[in-house]
């Protein structure tokens, strides 16, 4: 009996010392590392989307999402999206990111992404810089707050400050036509370096000034300062000197504008007060001048105006001051008469 409790002894330390080396080996590879966490704030609006971050490692994301705005939005990226979240209400989105890249976002509502709310978010790397830039739009120029930007998102306010209706378009990508006193908010990427034209697609606007370039990623064009060559617009003369005295009369003229021309009322008018009464039938922005009288006011289609002036007995011209409207036959003469 004691041989055999000895055998079995020598036994179990022989198990022992195999089952130490299969289990508890000296050295050899560490055990992989965790995928990173990270948690990002997503705060939904009209119509965009503004991250707590956007430098986000792979691995494992929650997305922690909240409608800020008046009206249902979602939010999808990766393959998974939130359910359609009311004003004021949250929802954390757990995605799975295990490959760098630009990945997709955007609100899946009708019309949403349209909008504004889409983008990419850059994983894995470093996101690209973000620059603001104030543009104020007004006859005929632009003035931007920065002339040169990064290579990356540039968000450009845009200001129409003048007194008819401007847009403003670059890298491929233009606001709405706005109206005086109107913003728009564009968001562009623009990922290669370069010199990059904006200007104002309104007819005539960028001849006459709206447009330049934006330095991205290089140094600005150098602004030349060449005198420029004498404009060919033919001017009308002004008229002549006012021959007799102004008359007692009233007259009220109706005008209408349209592209490109006038209608009024009546073409001859005795001398004296003469009120006219100016309304832009057109669809681009007009005006009704008396050169060396009276200089009206820049109409968008469907405004109006009303100026009286006196006149007395002789020919005067009538022209629209927008450029190039002269050109395309926005002139003609009103006779008063004794």
């Amino acid at each position: 009996m004691k041989r055999i409790a000895g055998v079995l002894a020598l036994a179990a330390l022989a198990l022992a010392g195999v089952f130490a080396g299969v289990f508890l080996p000296s050295g050899g590879a560490s055990p992989k590392a965790a995928d990173a966490t990270t948690r990002i704030t997503v705060k939904a609006s009209e119509f965009r989307f503004v991250f707590s971050t956007k430098n986000i490692p792979t691995g494992t994301i929650y997305f922690t999402v909240k409608n800020v705005g008046k009206i249902s939005h979602d939010f999808a990226i990766g393959g998974q999206k939130t359910k359609v979240l009311a004003p004021g209400k949250s929802q954390v989105l757990k995605v799975t990111i295990k490959n760098k890249g630009s990945y997709v976002f955007l609100c899946t509502l009708a019309g949403h992404a349209a909008a504004g709310m889409k983008g990419k978010l850059v994983v894995g790397t470093a996101a690209p810089p973000t620059t603001r830039v104030t543009v104020k739009g007004s006859e005929f120029k632009y003035v931007l707050s920065r002339k040169s930007v990064p290579a990356g998102v540039v968000i450009f306010t845009v200001n129409n400050v003048g007194k008819i209706s401007h847009d403003f378009k670059i890298a491929g990508v233009k606001t709405k036509v706005l109206a005086p006193g109107k913003s728009q908010v564009l968001r562009v990427t623009i990922s290669k370096k370069g010199n990059y034209s904006f200007l104002c697609t309104l007819l005539g606007h960028a001849a006459a000034g709206m447009k330049g370039k934006l330095a991205v990623g290089v140094a600005p064009v150098p602004v030349t300062t060449t005198t420029p060559p004498p404009t060919t617009t033919p001017t009308p003369p002004p008229p002549p000197p006012p021959t007799g005295t102004v008359g007692n009369a009233n007259t009220t003229v109706q005008v209408g504008m349209f592209e490109y021309g006038y209608t009024l009322s009546q073409s001859t008018v005795p001398s004296g007060q003469v009120t006219f009464v100016i309304k832009n039938n057109g669809a681009e922005v007009h005006n009704f001048s008396l050169p060396g009288v009276k200089a009206g006011a820049l109409l968008s289609p469907g405004q109006t105006q009303t100026y009286t002036v006196s006149l007395p007995p002789t020919r005067y011209s009538y022209v629209c001051d927008v450029p190039f409207h002269i050109d395309r036959g926005m002139i003609g003469s009103l006779n008063v008469s004794q």
